[in-house]
Protein backbone atom coordinates (compact mmCIF):
# COMPACT_ATOMS: atom_id res chain seq x y z
CA UNK A 1 0.00 0.00 0.00
CA UNK A 2 3.26 2.33 0.87
CA UNK A 3 4.18 1.74 -2.72
CA UNK A 4 1.12 2.65 -4.24
CA UNK A 5 0.59 5.86 -2.47
CA UNK A 6 4.47 6.81 -3.43
CA UNK A 7 4.03 6.03 -7.23
CA UNK A 8 0.18 8.17 -6.99
CA UNK A 9 2.75 11.00 -5.49
CA UNK A 10 4.78 10.76 -8.30
CA UNK A 11 2.30 11.04 -10.76
CA UNK A 12 0.53 13.72 -9.37
CA UNK A 13 3.54 15.81 -9.39
CA UNK A 14 4.53 14.79 -12.86
CA UNK A 15 1.20 16.00 -13.57
CA UNK A 16 2.18 19.38 -11.86
CA UNK A 17 4.94 19.94 -14.09
CA UNK A 18 3.70 18.94 -17.20
CA UNK A 19 0.58 21.30 -16.38
CA UNK A 20 3.43 23.88 -15.63
CA UNK A 21 5.18 23.78 -18.81
CA UNK A 22 2.15 23.78 -20.95
CA UNK A 23 0.73 27.23 -19.52
CA UNK A 24 4.39 28.34 -20.41
CA UNK A 25 4.95 27.07 -23.67
CA UNK A 26 1.04 28.69 -24.00
CA UNK A 27 2.04 32.03 -22.82
CA UNK A 28 5.49 32.13 -25.10
CA UNK A 29 3.32 31.48 -28.01
CA UNK A 30 0.94 33.97 -27.26
CA UNK A 31 3.68 36.71 -26.63
CA UNK A 32 5.04 35.80 -30.36
CA UNK A 33 1.96 36.35 -31.84
CA UNK A 34 1.23 39.39 -29.90
CA UNK A 35 4.33 40.49 -31.24
CA UNK A 36 3.53 40.00 -34.64
CA UNK A 37 0.59 41.25 -34.67
CA UNK A 38 1.86 44.59 -32.97
CA UNK A 39 4.75 44.67 -35.79
CA UNK A 40 1.66 44.35 -38.33
CA UNK A 41 -1.00 46.94 -36.87
CA UNK A 42 2.23 49.51 -37.38
CA UNK A 43 3.81 52.14 -35.74
CA UNK A 44 1.18 54.25 -34.70
CA UNK A 45 2.14 57.40 -33.87
CA UNK A 46 0.96 59.65 -31.29
CA UNK A 47 -1.69 61.17 -32.70
CA UNK A 48 -2.66 57.21 -33.33
CA UNK A 49 -2.72 56.97 -37.12
CA UNK A 50 -0.42 54.24 -38.54
CA UNK A 51 1.68 54.41 -41.09
CA UNK A 52 1.55 52.11 -44.33
CA UNK A 53 4.36 50.37 -45.03
CA UNK A 54 6.79 47.83 -46.95
CA UNK A 55 8.62 44.97 -45.02
CA UNK A 56 11.14 43.49 -47.06
CA UNK A 57 10.56 39.74 -45.21
CA UNK A 58 12.59 37.94 -47.99
CA UNK A 59 15.49 39.26 -50.48
CA UNK A 60 17.16 36.01 -52.59
CA UNK A 61 18.44 39.62 -55.12
CA UNK A 62 22.07 39.02 -56.19
CA UNK A 63 22.63 42.74 -55.73
CA UNK A 64 19.88 43.10 -52.85
CA UNK A 65 17.53 45.76 -52.43
CA UNK A 66 17.83 49.42 -52.09
CA UNK A 67 16.80 52.93 -51.90
CA UNK A 68 16.47 54.61 -55.45
CA UNK A 69 18.83 57.28 -56.67
CA UNK A 70 21.60 55.04 -54.73
CA UNK A 71 20.24 54.96 -51.36
CA UNK A 72 21.46 52.32 -48.59
CA UNK A 73 20.51 48.75 -48.74
CA UNK A 74 17.35 47.60 -47.11
CA UNK A 75 17.91 45.05 -44.14
CA UNK A 76 15.72 41.58 -43.56
CA UNK A 77 12.55 43.19 -41.81
CA UNK A 78 13.27 46.87 -42.35
CA UNK A 79 10.45 49.14 -43.69
CA UNK A 80 9.62 51.83 -46.16
CA UNK A 81 7.01 54.23 -45.48
CA UNK A 82 4.69 54.24 -48.57
CA UNK A 83 3.55 57.92 -49.13
CA UNK A 84 1.28 58.19 -52.06
CA UNK A 85 3.49 56.05 -54.65
CA UNK A 86 5.94 53.24 -54.35
CA UNK A 87 7.65 52.33 -57.59
CA UNK A 88 10.23 49.00 -57.65
CA UNK A 89 12.30 47.55 -60.05
CA UNK A 90 15.91 46.90 -61.46
CA UNK A 91 16.23 50.74 -62.74
CA UNK A 92 17.84 53.22 -60.05
CA UNK A 93 15.15 55.80 -60.91
CA UNK A 94 12.44 53.30 -58.66
CA UNK A 95 11.79 54.36 -55.15
CA UNK A 96 12.99 50.68 -54.61
CA UNK A 97 16.09 49.10 -56.70
CA UNK A 98 15.88 45.17 -56.67
CA UNK A 99 19.25 44.09 -58.16
CA UNK A 100 18.15 40.59 -59.67
CA UNK A 101 17.93 39.76 -63.13
CA UNK A 102 14.33 38.37 -62.07
CA UNK A 103 12.91 41.83 -61.79
CA UNK A 104 11.96 44.31 -64.82
CA UNK A 105 13.50 47.92 -65.34
CA UNK A 106 9.75 49.30 -63.62
CA UNK A 107 8.08 46.09 -62.66
CA UNK A 108 5.52 47.31 -59.83
CA UNK A 109 3.87 50.46 -58.45
CA UNK A 110 2.24 50.41 -55.50
CA UNK A 111 -0.21 53.28 -55.01
CA UNK A 112 -2.81 55.34 -52.39
CA UNK A 113 -6.00 55.48 -53.91
CA UNK A 114 -9.65 55.67 -52.62
CA UNK A 115 -8.43 55.57 -49.13
CA UNK A 116 -6.25 52.14 -49.69
CA UNK A 117 -3.51 51.34 -51.28
CA UNK A 118 -3.16 49.24 -54.47
CA UNK A 119 -0.66 46.46 -56.33
CA UNK A 120 0.24 47.33 -60.28
CA UNK A 121 2.12 45.23 -62.17
CA UNK A 122 3.42 47.53 -64.91
CA UNK A 123 3.59 45.02 -67.59
CA UNK A 124 6.64 43.00 -65.92
CA UNK A 125 8.24 39.77 -67.99
CA UNK A 126 8.10 37.59 -64.69
CA UNK A 127 5.16 39.25 -63.20
CA UNK A 128 4.25 40.30 -59.62
CA UNK A 129 2.79 37.89 -56.89
CA UNK A 130 -0.07 38.70 -54.20
CA UNK A 131 0.09 36.20 -51.56
CA UNK A 132 1.67 33.94 -54.28
CA UNK A 133 -0.90 34.58 -56.99
CA UNK A 134 0.07 36.28 -60.21
CA UNK A 135 -2.09 39.57 -60.68
CA UNK A 136 -3.08 41.03 -64.51
CA UNK A 137 -4.91 44.28 -63.19
CA UNK A 138 -4.30 46.11 -59.95
CA UNK A 139 -5.32 44.77 -56.69
CA UNK A 140 -6.43 46.08 -53.38
CA UNK A 141 -4.19 45.61 -50.83
CA UNK A 142 -4.98 44.52 -47.17
CA UNK A 143 -2.49 44.78 -44.46
CA UNK A 144 -0.23 41.54 -44.07
CA UNK A 145 -0.41 40.93 -48.02
CA UNK A 146 2.69 39.48 -49.39
CA UNK A 147 4.00 40.40 -52.56
CA UNK A 148 6.84 39.11 -54.88
CA UNK A 149 8.69 40.77 -57.35
CA UNK A 150 11.62 38.66 -58.65
CA UNK A 151 13.20 36.79 -56.26
CA UNK A 152 12.55 39.27 -52.98
CA UNK A 153 9.29 39.21 -51.19
CA UNK A 154 7.48 42.03 -49.09
CA UNK A 155 4.93 42.22 -46.47
CA UNK A 156 2.48 45.35 -46.77
CA UNK A 157 1.04 46.80 -43.22
CA UNK A 158 -1.67 49.45 -43.52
Amino acid sequence: MPELVLWMGRLLVLAGLLGYLWAVARRLAAGVARGAQGEEAGAAGRGGAAVARLILVQDNAVDGVSLGQGGPRLALREAVPLGDELTLGRNEDNSLVIGDRFTSGRHVRLFRRDGGYWVEDLGSKNGTLLNGHRISRAMRLSSGDRITVGSCTFRFVG
